[in-house]
């Protein structure tokens, strides 16, 4: 059983409390993503229909071919230009633009890396955080169209094609049976440039783009750029988000904590970054005395170069009071630490108190002593990637808990029990969890949960969540039980990320002194592939 929520990917992200909405229809489906394809090809087994329908138990296609899986094929054709595939399952039809192109637009951002996967040593140049007053130029330019006589300016034409920058927003709206319905749209278009909520996007014509964010930029917004001759045509998109960054200099603004039972050292602080030095066994958490003020989700984002592998490094976020029952954190350890490189780590959540507290942690586990520097530190006002990518409902678990089998308690926990509308976790006067088994592809993944609390919640209570592999990787938020409601479900989140492939994974939800009913979970993942597109933030 689901319930309902509306997230909206723009101006406004609106979680917390759940309900349960009306609807006629069984079958839910959501638009299946674009696809750009060169003249005379097909776009073979391009996405799989379960994930854009629930309740469908077959499926149709015109304009493309679907087998007994539900995966589905779309059709080409010799000469560019558009056609559309249609996908029918149980009276409800879903349907892609299919582009034929005489050009790909090569370089695109990349939604599924964050910056974090082995080996990528530049930042994600699909999420930016972009501080009001600022701009973001492109790491790597977009290969756009080879240049034709004249060759071409921004707002111009490239080879024929013209330059095309669009503003848009996406909009998620979750159906009962939980799936996530993804519908986007333009607020502002032009020729290679535009403008909107105190941002301007600009893309030049050797395939180099700018984002300027004005003081009053505000919204996470997605950006898309490209390029159209009218007949063939292709973009790619990005997200752009204000970030608030902290200053890192003055020592007084933080709060210096040794990691948890261990000996805690001193980091020193500078305008170019906070040095952590050390010694086996020790380490420091760090946090930001002075809370930013956000509204629902948001990321932690940090910079971290390190000269050992065997430390952790962890991006915190603490909502509103500064304690165990208000923290969200993500790990990086091991084989995911790129030695002597520069990397980003990020944890995303809802705040459910409007004001987070940004921190990081480093812990030396090696026998010689380690030196890790943050070089930067910031909340950015957007929630995690799997909410902005082209296949919304990708998942490497998924569970309406109408039944619990599979489900067992760990660590002294009590089991979950079975419950009307759920799974039963009876943490009043101690702790109900319930894990299950999972295994993650390497990237994103957000651990989600639908909650409500069914009692008083005890002073020090909580709920959590938590998906790792108990070695080098580890993504946990916990929530004050009072913060859970008792009318409806909240929407609780964790998030981190994979450098590799994980085929053993502990997902586990708990309520610690109170009792709460979880209805749905899932472990959200990126499944995109580079032939994605939307035509309509495209606007063609």
């Amino acid at each position: 059983m689901k319930k309902m929520s509306i997230l909206t990917v723009s101006m406004v992200v609106l979680c917390g409390l759940v309900v349960a909405p009306t609807y006629a229809a069984t079958v839910f489906a959501t638009d299946t993503p674009d696809i750009v394809l060169a003249p005379g090809t097909s776009g073979d087994a391009v996405f799989n229909l379960n994930d854009f329908f629930d309740g469908a138990a077959s499926y149709t296609a015109t304009g493309g071919s679907v087998n007994a899986a539900g995966v589905a094929t779309v059709f080409g054709q010799a000469a560019p230009g558009k056609l559309t595939a249609t996908f029918t399952g149980g009276g409800v039809s879903v349907s892609s633009t299919v582009q034929v192109s005489n050009f790909m637009i090569g370089n695109g951002p990349a939604i599924d890396n964050n910056n974090r996967l082995a080996g990528v040593a530049a930042g994600n140049i699909f999420f930016n955080g972009i501080a009001p007053g600022s701009s973001v130029n492109s790491a790597v330019a977009l290969t756009l169209p080879a240049a034709g006589a004249g060759g071409g300016t921004p707002g111009g034409v490239t080879g024929g094609a013209a330059l095309i920058a669009t503003i848009g927003q996406v909009k998620l709206d979750v159906a009962p049976s939980g799936l996530r319905v993804r519908t986007s749209s333009v607020v502002a278009s032009g020729a290679g440039a535009a403008s909107a909520g105190g941002l301007t996007a600009t893309l030049n014509a050797n395939g180099s783009y700018t984002l300027a964010a004005a003081s009053n930029f505000e919204g996470a917004w997605i950006v898309t750029f490209g390029a159209s001759d009218g007949a063939s045509a292709d973009g790619v998109h990005l997200l752009a988000a204000p970030a608030v960054a902290v200053g890192l200099g003055n020592a007084a603004g933080f709060v210096v904590m040794p990691p948890g039972s261990f000996a805690g050292v001193t980091p020193t602080f500078a305008a170019s970054g906070i040095t952590v030095n050390a010694p086996q066994n020790q380490g420091a958490l760090v946090i930001s005395a002075a809370p930013i003020a956000v509204s629902g989700q948001c990321t932690v984002e940090l910079e971290y170069m390190s000269n050992s592998a065997n430390v952790t490094v962890a991006a915190v976020a603490f909502d509103g009071a500064l304690g165990p029952d208000t923290v969200a954190y993500a790990n990086q350890s091991g084989a995911n630490i790129a030695v002597n490189q520069k990397k980003i780590v990020a944890v995303a959540l809802d705040s459910k108190s409007g004001g987070v507290s940004p921190a990081f942690q480093v812990f030396n586990s090696g026998s010689a002593a380690a030196t890790v520097t943050i070089s930067a530190l910031r909340v950015v006002k957007a929630g995690p990637i799997v909410d902005y990518a082209m296949n919304v409902n990708a998942v490497a678990y998924q569970d309406a808990l109408d039944s619990i089998a599979g489900w067992s308690a760990i660590q002294g926990g009590s089991a979950p029990a079975a419950a009307a509308g759920g799974m039963a976790l009876n943490g009043a006067g101690g702790f109900a969890n319930g894990m299950m088994m999972v295994a993650c592809p390497a990237g994103t993944i957000v651990g989600e949960a639908y909650v409500k609390r069914t009692g008083a919640a005890a002073a020090g209570s909580a709920f959590a969540i938590v998906v790792t592999d108990g070695a080098i990787n580890n993504m946990s938020t916990f929530v004050p039980g009072a913060s859970i409601s008792e009318s409806g479900f909240t929407r609780v989140i964790c998030s981190g990320t994979n450098s590799a492939a994980t085929a053993v994974n502990f997902f586990v939800v708990q309520c610690a002194g109170f009792n709460g009913t979880v209805d749905s979970v899932a472990v959200r993942v990126v499944n995109e592939k580079d032939s994605y597109f939307d035509a309509t933030l495209l606007g063609i």
